[in-house]
């Protein structure tokens, strides 16, 4: 018999089998809803809200509200199992610094956590690292060129790898070397007196009066700048003012010389003028004078200067200026020279090296 079946709701307290009142054998079921306490073709069992037994099921779609596969695909709702078997039934494969062993994926040390403290007992490396706090290192700290700052660009300190220090650009700092005037030498007829006021102790020049100041270029400069003399000195009495300023005018000339028995100390010389400057209006100020735009120099060149007063356009009357020092300002772009270049440089000349310990001198041969 062959049968077709439609209806709306069709409702059974029997099992629809072969022994059931309802046979339809190899007829087409078109309900919208069957209700049953169980239905069974000897294989399938529903029964109490559970559907069992099936060794397939199959439809375009299956769904409850919470689990849904289309096509193939689960596309909704929540997995929720005891285990889950990622190297048997998986694609899943192991990227960079990842291990897949088994069920298990082992992340290498070199990962560390985004938002919390880590560490890691390997070696982190990278082409650049930034940080917003501080960086604390608990051994050494290690790598010919290594920069701090702006990152090597302008304005930053380097190490090379021997450890030696250099500055750049604004890391650089300003140093000075302080000549006293009274301990300058004198050499002519035209020498400067000593004059003491105070706790100070300084020369007196009148107009061409000179004295002599030497002083060798440091290690630590920077000799791609120049070096400025600045003079300390004060006058014992008060400018008059008024458009009639009393006027005071230095002239410092200058020789730089090798100290490899290359050059000769009495060799061209360069001349640093201050122009005319105006006294103080206060008797006994101390004033700084620069003169000229600074000297070129070489590394550890021997600096020879005559200080000279020259004549200025309305000279004070009366009372002649007090020199106190000479102030050699000078760039600074390292801590020295290193000891491993001054060890080299004797071993190319054969001198002698001198050792200063614990207050005694030793003279060893190189």
């Amino acid at each position: 018999m062959t049968s077709v079946c439609f209806g709306d709701t069709y409702t059974s307290h029997q099992k629809p089998n072969a022994d059931s009142t309802l046979d339809i054998g190899t007829s087409v079921l078109l309900w919208r809803y069957i209700y049953g306490d169980a239905f069974t073709d000897g294989t399938a069992l529903w029964s109490n809200n559970n559907l069992s037994g099936f060794s397939t099921i199959s439809a375009t779609i299956l769904t409850d509200g919470t689990f849904r596969i289309h096509n193939g695909k689960v596309t909704d709702g929540e997995w929720n199992a005891d285990d889950i078997d990622i190297s048997s039934y998986t694609n899943l494969i192991a990227g960079t610094n990842i291990t897949l062993l088994g069920d298990t994926l082992n992340v290498d040390d070199a990962f560390l956590v985004n938002d919390a403290d880590d560490t890691t007992t390997g070696t982190l490396t990278a082409a650049g690292f930034t940080t917003a706090g501080a960086v604390t290192a608990g051994g050494a700290v290690t790598g010919a060129g290594s920069t701090f700052g702006d990152g090597g660009t302008t304005d930053y300190i380097a190490f090379d790898d021997l450890g030696v220090l250099t500055l750049h650009g604004d890391a650089r700092v300003v140093r000075q070397i302080i000549l006293g005037a009274a301990k300058s030498a004198q050499a002519g007829s035209n020498i400067p007196a000593i004059y003491h006021l105070g706790n100070y102790s300084g020369r007196k020049y009148e107009v061409n009066d000179y004295s002599y100041f030497d002083f060798e270029v440091p290690y630590d400069c920077d000799v791609s700048e120049v070096i400025d003399i600045e003079l300390h000195w004060y006058i014992e009495k008060a400018n008059p003012g008024g458009g009639d300023d009393e006027l005071v005018s230095w002239r410092a000339s200058y020789t730089a010389t090798k100290e490899d028995d290359t050059e000769a100390v009495d060799a061209a010389t360069a001349n640093l003028d201050s122009l005319d400057v105006s006294i103080s209006g206060t008797s006994k100020h101390l004033l700084q004078t620069k003169l000229g735009s600074g000297m070129t120099i070489e590394q550890e060149d021997v600096i020879g200067v005559k200080l000279t007063r020259i004549a200025s356009s309305n000279d004070p009357t009366g009372q002649d200026p007090v020199v106190l020092s000479m102030e050699v300002e000078y760039t600074m772009n390292n801590l020295g020279d290193s000891l491993l270049d001054i060890y080299n440089l004797l071993l190319e000349t054969g001198d002698d090296l001198l050792l200063e310990i614990g207050g005694s001198i030793i003279l060893e041969n190189i």
